[in-house]
């Protein structure tokens, strides 16, 4: 048992915590949570979140706290924003393991679920974003785990928890999932109303006293605009999203389980898009599979390998085509991430072909975490100062007192580096009027939309200096199979209206 603890431990490290303060914070949600933060620190308001030095009521507090203290011993960077995900994600592998161990009593598949949580490409993302997603769905299968285990005052702790990290959601999913198994098991395991008495205290506890100060220090206004407007609303309309069918989220499932997908072929369609219990079936499918072709049964392993090593190739390839797109990356880095990846794909083929099923969940795993770090240090980090960074030296450069407005480009995470208030430009009309501004001011845009706000303003700009800039959360297939550096890289400009 210790061994395998250990070497999940080692496996998470590598996926979760390498190279985590790398890249920049990402012009995405994440900026708000890595400034709210550091403005929680500079002010000395540890209440009220604060973003961009506005009050923020979207979310609670509890990833700002947790940010904010790491701050006090790291600085404000990016290492200290992500480092509650990535512990997150590694709680996550730990709690996978050991709901499987107790379902299956079974170190081969209990270890296997730990690692496919570890190197799948979904939490390895989310490891790495200063958000509180994965926090909080460390949360809620810690409160499912604990249901199971009836270990009430770790139910209460968690619910608690996660109600303090995101609201609502996290006390709804585990009752959607446990209700009906307590139910269905309530005359062989009855559940006594102390034990989720002792449970519902807990969780109040710990995660009520907050939402009670800032209705206090707020009144009313802060509840409607939380619950009913950041929650009710979020979930019952399409006031934040447009609606979706349950079809949007099959390729969220089949991409977050990459590079294990493939062998998801004999699992049940219906299973739910929540990756630790995927996991587990998954990890359960293969062993049975493994020992299925060590009685000489078809098991189906060899065209599941197969694909697999068929995707690990077809990656090393639009990587290879996509070189000339990764500007933050090193060039050998790069190369290097590609071998590995085509090397993952012969080792996989080899495997295939030489039919040593016992090796899968090793030699898979090791191919995994490969090709998470070449994504990791080939392709979205290594050279600093990052784009944003060299903007945010080009404003301290040239700015006096200007007032300083983004243009649907480095929206979130500039004021970050900066360390002032930037106006979010958020469309057009407002970007024309802050141009026709009668003070000086200065402008973040992208060249290509600058022309178009010169015609319409009349402004003349002045051009202050400029910096190549990759949105990898933009980047379609299209730019993989046939990358055009001149369009896919754009470039931001600092310009003057005076």
């Amino acid at each position: 048992m210790r061994r395998a603890v250990l070497t999940l431990v080692l496996i998470a490290c590598f996926s979760f915590f390498l190279g985590l303060g790398q890249p920049a914070i990402s012009d995405s949600d994440e900026g708000f949570y890595a400034e709210a933060a550091r403005e929680m620190v500079e002010g000395g308001d540890w209440l009220t979140p604060h973003f961009n030095y506005e009050e923020r009521w979207q979310k609670p507090v509890l990833y700002y706290w947790l940010t904010s203290a790491t701050y006090l011993v790291s600085g404000p960077n990016e290492w200290g924003a992500r480092f509650w995900s990535a512990v997150s994600g590694l709680g996550l592998v730990l709690v996978t393991w050991a709901a499987a161990r107790r379902m299956f009593a079974q170190d081969d598949i209990s270890w296997l679920a730990g690692a496919i949580v570890a190197t799948c490409f979904g939490y390895f993302a989310m490891a790495r974003f200063a958000l509180p997603d994965l926090p909080l769905t460390f949360f809620i299968t810690l409160t499912v785990w604990a249901g199971f285990e009836r270990k009430w005052i770790v139910v209460g702790l968690a619910a608690g928890l996660g109600f303090l990290m995101k609201g609502p959601v996290a006390l709804v999913v585990p009752f959607l999932v446990l209700t009906p198994i307590w139910w269905h098991e309530r005359h062989t395991l009855p559940i006594r109303v102390r034990d989720l008495t002792l449970a519902a205290v807990v969780g109040a506890v710990v995660g009520l006293p907050w939402y009670a100060a800032m209705t206090i220090e707020h009144g009313v206004p802060y509840l409607q605009s939380f619950f009913v407007g950041d929650n009710l609303e979020r979930f019952a309309t399409d006031r934040f999203n447009e609606p979706r069918g349950l079809w949007f989220y099959l390729p969220i499932v089949v991409g977050g389980m990459f590079p294990w997908s493939i062998y998801l072929g004999k699992q049940p369609r219906y299973i739910l898009p929540v990756l630790p219990p995927l996991a587990i079936l998954l990890a359960r499918s293969i062993a049975e599979r493994i020992r299925k072709s060590e009685r000489g049964e078809a098991s189906g392993l060899a065209g599941a390998t197969w694909g697999t090593a068929a995707m690990f190739l077809v990656v090393a390839l639009l990587l290879y085509r996509a070189r000339p797109l990764f500007v933050a990356a090193y060039p050998s880095l790069t190369t290097a991430g590609i071998v590995l990846t085509a090397g993952g794909a012969l080792v996989l083929a080899w495997l295939a072909a030489t039919r040593k099923w016992r090796l899968l969940p090793p030699v898979a795993t090791t191919c995994a975490v490969a090709f998470l770090l070449t994504l990791q240090f080939g392709a979205i980090a290594g050279i600093r100062p990052e784009p944003v960074e060299q903007m945010a030296t080009l404003i301290g450069a040239n700015r006096s007192s200007e007032p300083v407005g983004t243009y649907q480009v480095f929206v979130r995470n500039l004021a970050f580096y900066t360390g002032s208030a930037q106006r979010d430009l958020f469309n057009e009309e407002l970007a024309l009027d802050f141009l026709r501004s009668p003070q000086p001011v200065l402008l973040v845009v992208r060249s290509a939309d600058l022309p178009r706000l010169e015609a319409i303003s009349g402004v003349t700009t002045r051009r202050l200096g400029q910096v190549r800039y990759l949105n990898t959360a933009n980047i379609r297939l299209r730019a993989l199979l046939s990358p055009i550096p001149e369009q896919d890289v754009e470039t931001v400009l600092l310009v003057s209206n005076r």
